[in-house]
């Protein structure tokens, strides 16, 4: 059935033998898939639990970690032994983690989760059905990411709960074809210890088949499919109103769309706010007409007091902070544009294709005080860092509350707006820890700004 963490193992040990730093990784993720293995030992008849398996045998070494049938169908369990809490925001899974000094760092899992979908994927191709890709969490501090969840298209489940969740699962095969699949799924994924001429001669007929599948001949264009038995025509009217009501269905979810947009940009740029207050003139000078000339003088000054001009921070625009004042930034070419939140510099790939660079944002109102990050800085007392992906590729994001230090510097200044930077050091050609410094620098800038510029309000 294979040796649970035998690729991984091997790996470390090759990599130890080599001097490589990166040894250590791999026999964490070996020590993690024996823990699954563990967990799901417990699994009854008629489980079916194998380990170590090859994804495409004789033509790459990528492996699955384990592979679960039994009468919820096949399942893919990959192990990850992470260190820290993980924890999943709006869709999102983050591993969060504690150096030695004491900071804390966030990683969004964007490729992991995609890689475990893929895998997923490719298997339900080849044994032509379903199949249920699950990140296990099999870390020391995985139970605290609580119940089971879906994310992006897969299932992530703490160790401790993975025998639970699996039995608990719909029963999709009988028992009598139990047998059958497992040899089916043993033949297509074998070990990877399996003898390297066999692997030879199974990359070999897999490379013909995945070749002649490439060179199938697609379907003519313009060349309608044979209509279904007992089914109209394409061209018949019960077609055309199908069409219809989808095109309608996109319209009202695009206009929905745009009509959330329009209320976002109202709440953060301060138009309900001037239209409220519009409204409540209105109001005072109609009741000042039915009402004697004694009380309409006390509600005039009631209106007065009440719309009296107090200073408020200006709003950030691109004019008030230069990135070419950050030293890692004073080579690149950026491009400036203003938006209701703030300021986005783009720049220019090598295809002529615009990329976001930075992103400099005020959060105001009820932004400001529900977005769950910036809480997230109020309880830390220090800025939100974690790493994440972009159209450029690998970004830094930090989200600092007003009134909290920027950095966990000693002496670090403190923010004066409530603030959200996007540094794409990918894109930049920067390291994820020059990536943080230039937020920070960002985000002081930005604070520098507020104390400059204040304006009545509108």
């Amino acid at each position: 059935m294979g040796e649970s963490g035998g690729s991984a193992q091997r790996r470390a040990e090759h990599l130890r033998a080599s001097g490589d730093a990166a040894s250590a990784a791999w026999a964490a993720g070996a020590e993690g898939e024996r823990r699954v293995a563990q967990a799901l030992s417990a699994l009854p008849e008629p489980w079916v639990v194998l380990h170590d398996r090859l994804l495409r045998p004789g033509l790459a070494e990528s492996n699955l970690d384990h592979v679960v049938v039994g009468p919820a169908g096949v399942i893919l369990v990959d192990a990850k032994n992470w260190g820290g809490n993980v924890t999943e925001w709006n869709g999102v899974l983050y591993q969060h983690r504690w150096d030695t000094a004491g900071h804390r760092s966030h990683e969004a899992k964007h490729s992991e989760v995609a890689k475990v979908h893929a895998m997923g994927r490719e298997m339900a191709t080849r044994l032509g059905m379903p199949v249920t890709p699950v990140l296990c969490l099999a870390g020391s501090r995985s139970a605290h990411f609580g119940e089971p969840q879906q994310i992006r298209g897969i299932w992530v489940v703490p160790v401790g709960r993975l025998v639970g969740w699996l039995e608990a699962r719909t029963r999709v095969v009988d028992d009598d074809v139990l047998d059958r699949l497992s040899t089916l799924v043993m033949t297509e994924f074998p070990s990877t210890t399996t003898d390297p001429a066999l692997l030879a001669a199974i990359g070999a007929d897999l490379a013909r088949a995945q070749r002649s599948t490439r060179l199938a001949r697609p379907r003519r264009a313009g060349r309608a499919p044979a209509a279904r038995p007992g089914r109209q025509s394409n061209r018949g009217r019960p077609a055309r109103s199908t069409r219809g009501r989808r095109r309608a269905a996109v319209v009202r979810q695009v206009f929905a769309l745009l009509g959330l947009a329009a209320l976002w940009w109202m709440v953060t740029s301060g138009v309900i706010e001037v239209v409220s207050r519009t409204a409540s003139d209105l109001v005072g000078r109609t009741a000042s007409g039915l009402v004697n000339r004694t009380t309409s003088d006390m509600v005039t000054r009631t209106v007065t007091d009440a719309m009296a001009p107090t200073p408020t921070p200006a709003r950030l625009s691109c004019a008030d902070v230069d990135p070419r004042a950050v030293k890692a930034l004073r080579a690149e070419e950026l491009a400036a544009t203003p938006g209701p939140l703030g300021c986005d510099w783009h720049t220019t790939d090598d295809e002529g294709r615009r990329m976001l660079a930075l992103r400099l944002h005020e959060l105001r109102g009820p932004v400001e005080a529900l977005h769950p990050m910036l809480e997230g800085s109020a309880d830390a007392g220090g800025p939100e860092v974690h790493t994440g992906y972009s159209r450029g590729g690998e970004a830094t994001f930090l989200w600092v509350r007003a009134g909290i230090p920027i950095s966990s510097t000693k002496g670090s200044a403190t923010a004066t707006r409530s603030i959200h930077v996007q540094v794409s050091h990918d894109l930049l050609g920067l390291s994820p820890k020059e990536g943080a410094r230039v937020a920070a620098s960002l985000a002081e800038a930005a604070s520098g700004a507020a104390e400059r510029l204040t304006e009545p309000a509108p």
